[in-house]
């Protein structure tokens, strides 16, 4: 039975990454929201929006998006999985300034068994290896969490082949993430450093704790112009692993509160745990509600 036809893509929007700020040092939430949409449009749930989409179909949407927002039509998908060890999927894409490294997070179980399958290797595999191990390729003293580790490195050389040549050729390096793939993207930067692949900046929605002290110390010895980090105030996320002794957060949150206000560098949000408030769609829209009206024209409008 032939799936059912995903929506067309929107005709706003086009272009839109003409607008993202590659050598930006500061905060910049045009950057924000366009980063957050490439981490939404990333998931099988969000993209394709039928349960009959299998994995190439879901590229070509992606792809097809990626054309439609800027970027150059041969994107690098990668893809590496081990049972029961790591499940893991990043994009790369290039426009005329940037290279883009997006690393998709955890599964939702959407539709068929597969996913449901893909979910519980993430969430059992990954995810819940929170033993600390060494980063040795960052230093002894640099400890980050056992799942995520052992799933960026399943693809690191991959994402260091596919962005060496862009980089050489003058286009910034960035790297983002939502939920795991927001932790992976915290481990992709300083890797990526270390090989001498400088990253322009950073950003994150809904990530967990990557590690520990050792790598918060390293992020502020890394010449990246900037990690912005977002939370979502009510996102159980970011608060995971539940070991507060042994993890951290390696920058102070920008949240999005319930009232639509963003508050920069705010280390001290408290707020009942809602888990709806990790869908990436939501990062989306909150942020869309945030940017000038004017600005609201030039970009894809987010997802439902």
């Amino acid at each position: 039975m032939k799936p059912p036809e995903p929506p067309a893509i929107e005709t706003g929007g086009r272009d839109c990454f003409r607008e993202f700020s590659a050598d930006t040092r500061e905060h910049d939430l045009v950057n924000a929201y366009l980063l957050a949409m490439a981490n939404a449009f990333f998931y099988p749930f969000v993209v394709a929006q039928c349960t009959g989409c299998d994995a190439g179909d879901v590229r070509g949407l992606v792809s097809a998006r990626l054309r439609h927002w800027g970027f150059a039509a041969d994107v690098r998908y990668i893809s590496r999985s081990a049972f029961m060890q790591y499940d893991t999927q990043a994009l790369v894409a290039e426009t005329e300034e940037i290279v883009l490294v997006v690393f998709r997070g955890s599964e939702v179980p959407v539709g068929v068994a597969g996913r449901v399958v893909a979910t519980l290797r993430d969430w059992l595999a990954t995810d819940a290896d929170m033993a600390l191990t060494s980063f040795s390729d960052l230093g002894a003293d640099v400890e980050v969490h056992s799942g995520f580790h052992r799933g960026f490195m399943a693809v690191a050389e991959e994402i260091e082949a596919a962005v060496r040549e862009p980089v050489a050729a003058g286009r910034r390096l960035w790297v983002t993430g939502h939920s795991l793939g927001g932790a992976l993207a915290t481990l992709a930067a300083p890797w990526l450093c270390a090989r001498r692949l400088p990253v322009a900046g950073v950003y994150t929605f809904g990530a967990p704790m990557a590690g520990g002290v050792g790598l918060t110390n390293l992020f502020r010895t890394l010449p990246i112009v900037g990690f912005h980090r977002y939370v979502q105030e009510g996102d159980p996320v970011p608060a995971l692993p539940p070991r507060p002794a042994a993890y951290q957060h390696t920058v102070p949150p920008h949240v999005i509160r319930p009232d639509g206000t963003i508050s920069l560098s705010d280390p001290g949000y408290q707020s009942p745990p809602r888990l709806l408030r990790h869908l990436p769609q939501r990062y989306c829209a909150a942020l869309y509600a945030v940017l000038h009206e004017d600005m609201q024209r030039l970009m894809p409008p987010p997802p439902g």
